[in-house]
């Protein structure tokens, strides 16, 4: 049995990058105490996925749809991203794994890329939806059980997170690998 191994890493983010601070007045908190929170937490910045102005008003389905916008815009970059540096092309990939636990969309984030960006049309895929910040570590383990049992094949696992469920904006990390 052979060990599954990385070979390539790729990440994106949005444009607008924000320091902790910046983030807390750009989507609106007063509290001192909440100030303390964002400043006290170790984050530096804060990478927002934005159509405009932040919109405090937008319904649900709004929101969603901009989740969507930004997951595939900023997903579909990390995936290319990834694949250059696993020198490796969509066309190579034999299982796509794909989760997220901040947007619930059908058809699923991991079924979107597949035509956008020229998959085979056979590639099986697998969506891990729902399981918070730790969902990373099982989609990985999907994606190198896939390869443990043909070390022949590759697979791609993308992490899509995105907070914009609510109207405080969007918080973006996006990574990608190749196992």
């Amino acid at each position: 049995m052979s060990n599954p191994r990385i070979i390539g890493i790729g990440t994106a983010n949005p444009v607008l990058r924000l320091t902790q601070e910046q983030s807390f007045h750009a989507v609106g908190y007063q509290s001192e105490r909440i100030r303390k929170m964002f400043l006290n937490s170790d984050i530096d910045y804060r990478h927002f996925y934005l159509e405009g102005d932040l919109n405090r008003e937008e319904s649900s389905d709004q929101l969603n749809q901009r989740y969507l916008r930004g997951a595939m815009k900023t997903g579909c970059r990390a995936i290319v991203n990834c694949l250059a540096t696993a020198e490796r092309t969509v066309q190579d990939v034999d299982f796509l794994a794909v989760c997220t636990c901040t947007g619930y969309v059908c058809p699923d984030l991991g079924s979107r890329p597949i035509a956008h960006m020229g998959f085979r049309d056979n590639v099986p895929r697998s969506s891990i939806v729902g399981l918070g910040c730790a969902g990373a570590v099982p989609t990985l383990q999907r994606a190198a059980d896939f390869v443990r049992a043909d070390p022949r094949r590759v697979a791609l696992m993308v992490t899509v997170e995105i907070s914009n469920q609510t109207n405080r904006g969007d918080c973006y990390v996006h990574t990608c690998s190749v196992a």
